[in-house]
């Protein structure tokens, strides 16, 4: 194969996956001429793209000229997973210590490319989440919030304008501050221990908390506690995760 063959299928491949993130990312079915606008490419180009992904089952077509994901991305999806240990790994120890907080929930979260990936979602006496690829806004999200604290102020600042334009800025409470430099400052004052914790943030008697877990395989990760606020106290909480925490990174390991 020669250099401008090769390059030719590594653009192909990029552009195939730029059509499949804006199909799955979108609201709703896509046209081919809205692919095209969302991906810098002609609308005979994405036409081509969608037509091989539905052919690969990645892709439907929707009436006349409109798109959605296919259940092959679900099925490609759950067969990756078994690749990824994070996704199994720690399902034990994370529902061991789900039942050490009992009343409340514990999950893992990754930052990832800029999103928040959650994995093992635990509560003591239900079955546990192993993943959940649905994205969260950062400053209603302890763990994302303590990722950010991480960073120079203007990379977090960035982040949040990311956040911004893609979720909103809910205040769901009085106490989640309405400027992205107000929130980083509320939560600094928060952080102690390595640990973030703040009650009555994404509603009323409710506490959400996360500490620091060493990077998984370069990426960030956290350990997060969730639920009614008035099962612990704020340093009941710090307590509870540092103790999981121990457990939880002896299974990553």
């Amino acid at each position: 194969m020669s250099v401008i063959e090769r390059v030719d299928r590594m653009q192909s491949l990029g552009r195939g996956l730029a059509v499949l993130d804006q199909l799955v990312r979108a609201s709703g079915p896509l046209t081919a001429t809205e692919v095209g606008h969302r991906c810098g490419v002609h609308q005979t180009t994405a036409s081509r793209i969608l037509r091989d992904l539905v052919a690969a089952g990645y892709a439907r077509k929707l009436g006349y000229r409109e798109f959605a994901p296919d259940y092959g991305l679900l099925a490609l999806g759950l067969r990756a997973g078994e690749h990824l240990p994070i996704t199994l790994r720690p399902k034990l120890a994370m529902e061991r210590a789900a039942a050490m907080c009992s009343g409340l929930s514990v999950s893992l979260c990754m930052l990832w490319r800029r999103q928040l990936l959650y994995f093992d979602q635990a509560t003591h006496g239900q079955d546990t989440r192993l993943f959940s690829g649905r994205d969260f806004p950062l400053h209603l999200s302890s763990p994302g919030l303590l990722f950010l604290l991480e960073l120079p102020q203007r990379s977090a600042l960035e982040l949040l304008a990311g956040s911004r334009a893609k979720f909103g800025w809910d205040q769901p409470t009085a106490a989640v501050p309405s400027t992205p430099s107000e929130l980083l400052r509320v939560a600094r004052r928060s952080l102690r221990q390595q640990t973030l914790v703040l009650p009555q943030w994404a509603a009323i008697g409710h506490v959400t908390a996360a500490t620091r877990l060493r990077d998984h395989e370069g990426h960030p990760l956290a350990l997060a506690i969730s639920g009614p606020s008035d099962v612990l106290t704020s340093e009941g909480v710090r307590l509870k995760l540092h103790q999981a925490r121990r457990l939880v990174e002896a299974a990553i390991s």
